[in-house]
């Protein structure tokens, strides 16, 4: 599985996207076709830094460029951070918050 994320990941600036780039069905703008959750990237890298996983830290700090140069969109394109659906999602602000955080150790 670790071999199939950083293929996925390489794919994608921005994250583990819903649909992987390299499928036919990839749409970065439509729903479940493509595009990446800040919630979701902050999910999985959780487990994957559980795991000791240097991915972890990577896809955080992607999902926090992600935000900081698009904004709290509700999701986004996988390729070029192109915001999508709504434009102030409170879960992308509680995920920029949650790792703003000083007193959070992995969260």
């Amino acid at each position: 599985m670790r071999t199939r994320l950083d293929e996925v990941m390489a794919l994608s600036k921005y994250g583990v996207p819903s649909l992987t780039p390299d499928d036919a069905r990839f749409d970065g703008k439509r729903y479940w076709r493509g595009p990446v959750w800040a919630i979701m990237n902050l999910m999985i890298s959780e487990g994957l830094m559980d795991f000791g996983l240097p991915q972890g830290t990577a896809l955080r700090a992607n999902t926090a460029d992600l935000i900081a140069e698009h904004g709290f969109a509700e999701y986004f394109d996988p390729r070029d951070g192109a915001p999508a659906g709504g434009s102030t999602f409170t879960w992308t602000a509680a995920v920029w918050l949650a790792w703003a955080s000083p007193n959070t150790e992995g969260a």
